[in-house]
């Protein structure tokens, strides 16, 4: 098995794990994908995948992801802390409150 930052791999599928949000109905992403968008010198040439504001987005079987990798958690903070942490930080790029119960672990796959 082949081993990558946050994630897991073999032949048929990749496996990974995130600490954010599960956004099944694409608000929050495609409000976060159009803040960064209009950061850049040409929109055109926008990457959804790239990190963006230290957040990483997923889209996968079971829905859109944004939120850090598990191995980026600080350590001298508790869960709750970096909860919170994250809520500002999408409230900010998104404009939306995102409550802390929605931000938890997720793990999902995506096809090779």
């Amino acid at each position: 098995m082949k081993h990558r930052q946050g994630f897991v791999s073999n032949s048929s599928s990749s496996s990974f794990m995130i600490f954010g949000l599960l956004d099944s109905k694409e608000e929050v992403i495609d409000n976060f994908h159009e803040h960064f968008r209009a950061l850049e010198e040409d929109p055109d040439y926008y990457d959804e995948f790239e990190p963006h504001g230290g957040f990483i987005v997923r889209d996968c079987y079971g829905g859109h992801y944004v939120g850090i990798y598990p191995s980026n958690i600080p350590l001298d903070k508790t869960l709750n802390e970096v909860k919170a942490d994250l809520c500002a930080k999408l409230k900010e790029y998104t404009g939306m409150d995102i409550g802390v119960e929605r931000i938890g672990f997720h793990v999902d796959e995506v096809e090779d």
